[in-house]
């Protein structure tokens, strides 16, 4: 789902940079675009579960979050969008399964066609005849009103009809786990919303295969920090049921010499494999979106990374001090390198896609000896030129 919003989201920009001259942009976790010096949102390249969108990205307002911002962002769980935002794209949060709390302010006026679908736990908070109230009542979604007064005069909350509990006891279970479970098994888990998050790892096993089934529920995440500094581990097996891999989650393991990530994975986070210096080799599956800020950075005998054209953004410093990488194929169909995403590697030759409108500061420095193949015209010929990096014209 999110690989069709992105074709179009590729579809709208493409339209747009030629109409409007847009550049894109990143800030901190949103790739962005400039329109009349507003902040349009083109994805979200986080991996927080409970988070408040900007009300400014680098000085500038944010105005619109653009078509599948934040689609599939399966470790969503709350998100507050600030005062400002005029418009919400279309599948903007569709297929965020953990999403149960979104925050619309009263300067919305736009909201685009399934922004909302397959959202089975999302309740609405919005302002008393806002657009946004009357779009949650009339699409017949679960919310919550706030600026409503009681006949006291007092501020008050109310319930949309098919909200079945109180804002409170829903706030609560909204943020919290359904249960956690650690029944002496190797692998700790929490249960949110019906799926298991892999915590922590308990075993003494140097090759492990994590099970795509926990306590009876098919494991989807695992959680940040679940297997860092596990030094003994050798080599992992991720269940073909995993859709997001958290920040620092495998960080430190310095023997971990393979890793399978599967096709469904579609988020790996902020440093979730760092310092894994026995890794030599990476494949990104079809299907992921995002690799997070430092993913595989001081991965120091990594050689080769294999990066499909589902990617929408490869994330800042993503391969940064991989001195011996020298292997890289980026397929066409990402749209942006972060900054210092391959600084200090090895790399000697890379062919960059037509697809990429953003380079970031710094992105390859260090790589002494590395010659850029691009298309004539492209993004990337014009980066190579304005950056004095060696380029050749390919086919």
């Amino acid at each position: 789902m999110r690989k069709f919003w992105a074709v179009l989201v590729l579809i709208a920009l493409c339209v747009s940079q030629a109409a409007h001259s847009q550049e894109i942009r990143t800030s901190i976790h949103y790739v962005y675009t400039l329109a009349d010096r507003k902040a349009h949102i083109v994805t979200y390249i986080g991996n927080g579960a409970d988070i408040s969108v900007p009300a400014l990205l680098d000085g500038y307002p944010v105005d619109v979050i653009g078509d599948a911002a934040f689609a599939d962002c399966a470790a969503l769980n709350s998100v507050i969008i600030p005062e400002g935002v005029t418009a919400i794209g279309e599948g903007a949060f569709g297929s965020c399964g953990n999403l149960a709390s979104l925050t619309i302010p009263e300067s919305v006026r736009s909201i685009g066609r399934g922004a909302f679908d397959n959202c089975p736990f999302l309740t609405i908070a919005a302002e008393r005849d806002s657009y946004a109230h009357q779009y949650a009542a009339d699409n017949g979604l679960k919310f919550r009103l706030s600026g409503a007064f009681d006949e006291d005069g007092e501020a008050a909350e109310e319930d949309g009809e098919e909200a079945e509990t109180g804002p409170d006891e829903r706030e609560e279970a909204a943020f919290l786990p359904e249960k956690s479970s650690d029944q002496g098994d190797d692998y700790p888990f929490d249960i949110i919303h019906g799926k298991a998050c892999v915590n922590q790892y308990a075993g003494n096993d140097e090759q492990i295969e994590i099970p795509s089934v926990l306590g009876g529920y098919p494991v989807k995440i695992i959680g940040s920090f679940a297997f860092e500094k596990r030094k003994d581990l050798t080599s992992v097996v991720i269940p073909q049921s995993l859709t997001a891999i958290g920040n620092w989650a495998f960080s430190g393991c310095s023997n971990l010499a393979s890793v399978l990530i599967p096709e469904g994975v579609t988020s790996i986070g902020d440093n979730a494999f760092s310092d894994c210096t026995s890794l030599t080799s990476i494949i990104i599956p079809e299907g992921a979106a995002i690799i997070g800020t430092s993913a595989f950075a001081f991965c120091e005998n990594l050689s080769s990374a294999d990066i499909p054209g589902s990617v929408i953004f490869i994330g800042e410093a993503a391969f940064c001090f991989c001195g011996n990488l020298t292997s890289v194929t980026i397929g066409e169909g990402v749209r942006a390198i972060g900054r210092y995403a391959f600084e200090y590697c090895s790399l000697t030759s890379l062919t960059l896609p037509d697809s990429l409108a953003y380079i970031g500061d710094s992105a390859f420095d260090g790589c002494n000896n590395l010659t850029l193949t691009v298309t004539e015209g492209s993004y990337g010929a014009k980066y190579a030129e304005e950056n004095g990096i060696a380029y050749t014209f390919g086919n």
